[in-house]
Parts: C-alpha cells; sequence; structure tokens
C-alpha cells in the first residue's frame, strides 16, 4: 500500500515524456490574438488576448489585460528559478523513494522538468479584486504541438511535458502551478 502512495505522490510530480498521448484542446480567439512582436514567437512564446466571451480556463469574472515583451521575458526568469527549485525538490523525494522501493522502474527524469525547447502561451487577465495576473501554459514543443498566438490550447493530461500556473504581475510570483498527469 505504501508503495502504491509513493507511485502516485511521484506521477503527481511529472510523469515521462516518453510514448505520451496528450489530449489537447483549442479555444480560437480569432482576431483576438495580439503579437507583441515576431521575437517572442521564435522563442516559443505567445501572447493571447483573453476574450471572456469564449471559453478558456479562466474565470468569466475576470476582465483581460495586457502583458508586455518585456513582461514575458520577466516571468521567464521567475519560471527558471521556480523550475530550478522544483527539480530540486523532486530530486529529494525521488531519492527517498528510490532508496526504499528499490526495484521500482522509473528515472529521476521522467519526474523533472526540462525547459531546453518548451514554449508558453501567456493570457494576461485581472481579478474581480483588481489583481493583474498571467496564466500561463507550458508545452515540450510548440512547433510539434501547433501552438501560436492565434488560440489558448490546453493540454489534458501528458506529463511533465505540460504545466500551467499563474503568474502575480506585482509580486513576480508563481502560484497554483500544476503539471499534468496521465491518463
Amino acid at each position: 500500500m505504501k508503495f502504491l502512495i509513493v507511485i502516485l505522490l511521484l506521477m503527481a510530480l511529472g510523469c515521462s515524456r516518453k510514448n505520451l498521448t496528450a489530449k489537447k484542446q483549442v479555444y480560437y480567439s480569432k482576431g483576438n490574438s495580439v503579437t507583441d512582436g515576431s521575437q517572442l514567437g521564435s522563442m516559443g512564446l505567445f501572447i493571447i488576448k483573453y476574450d471572456s466571451t469564449k471559453y478558456y480556463p479562466i474565470p468569466e469574472t475576470y476582465k483581460p489585460s495586457h502583458v508586455s515583451k518585456a513582461e514575458v521575458l520577466e516571468c521567464e526568469i521567475v519560471l527558471i528559478k521556480y523550475i530550478n527549485e522544483y527539480n530540486i525538490d523532486t530530486k529529494l523525494v525521488y531519492k527517498k523513494s528510490r532508496k526504499k522501493y528499490p526495484k521500482a522502474k522509473y528515472t529521476l527524469n521522467e519526474f523533472q522538468i526540462d525547459l531546453k525547447g518548451s514554449g508558453r502561451q501567456y493570457v494576461a487577465a485581472i481579478s474581480p479584486a483588481g489583481k493583474r495576473m498571467v496564466f500561463v501554459y507550458s508545452f515540450c514543443d510548440p512547433k510539434e504541438m501547433g501552438i501560436n498566438d492565434t488560440g489558448l490550447v490546453v493540454v489534458h493530461d501528458g506529463g511533465n511535458c505540460y504545466f500551467d500556473y499563474k503568474i502575480d504581475l506585482e509580486s513576480m510570483k508563481i502560484f497554483d502551478f500544476s503539471v499534468n498527469g496521465i491518463a
């Protein structure tokens, strides 16, 4: 029973990128895309203008906002620091698990997040309390997934290749960080 709990805990932290099929759902926002310049797009970073009349995984009570290229790049720096800490924590959990269950067949890479080659979609919104924040959706390979700035893509499942989070643009703090699981 304890073995099952540890395995489920590790799966919650993230899963392997190998042989995963992710379920992709696109919420199109024709005419509402924001292109702040091709430099972000060439980096796999895309800004999507929030439209509360479209179905998004963002509460309808939120109002559209704007996020600049500079803010996106600052968010990327915050993300790198956050993922470094996340990977350190994951490594500690992994080592404890390996000692306790040496026959388990999983590797550290199946749980840690690698940002190399990944991309993100940024959607800025203002909460009913007036907080300006960005909802961020991250993908391993934006070109392969057809990620761009014309529609928000939300992936269900897919493991540690896909994760989402929010950033408060005033404090530049990440919250509600979530790594996808596997169906």
